[in-house]
């Protein structure tokens, strides 16, 4: 899998609008597993889009993987300033899954996770769910 900015794909000429960014090796994999990952709290249009851009990647014969931090990293990193959650996980999680997604799985941002590079953070997850395609939104 390829990471860069070589890969990114997503802009667009609307101003303001932020689509989501694909990295990857190519834009469809059919039957490929496509990973997107947030907190997902308040499930909302922007999410929608990430699971659609997902699904458009790998088809109908792939699967949509959604990491979900549950609770929030702040609750770990800075829990005076952490948000409130909107919604509890199993809302979150069916919420997504009536989006497209094919699995919801709840990340708990340990410390140990938490204090991971970002290299060995998506080294990790490629490892783990060998996604063909990772589909991120600009925050």
């Amino acid at each position: 899998m390829q990471t860069g900015s070589d890969a990114r794909s997503g802009s667009s000429g609307n101003a303001g609008l932020h689509l989501p960014v694909t990295v990857g090796k190519h834009p469809h994999l059919d039957g490929s597993v496509a990973l997107t990952i947030g907190n997902f709290d308040g499930v909302h249009l922007g999410h929608r889009a990430l699971v659609e851009r997902c699904r458009s990647c790998v088809g109908s014969g792939g699967k949509v993987v959604a990491l979900a931090f549950h609770p929030h990293a702040m609750v770990t990193l800075n829990p005076e300033h952490a948000p409130e959650q909107i919604e509890p996980f199993a809302v979150r999680r069916q919420r997504l899954l009536a989006l497209g997604a094919d699995e919801v799985i709840e990340l708990t941002p340990t410390a140990e996770l938490l204090s991971q590079s970002p290299q060995s953070f998506v080294d990790h997850l490629v490892d783990t769910y060998q996604p063909g395609v990772i589909v991120e939104g600009h925050d």
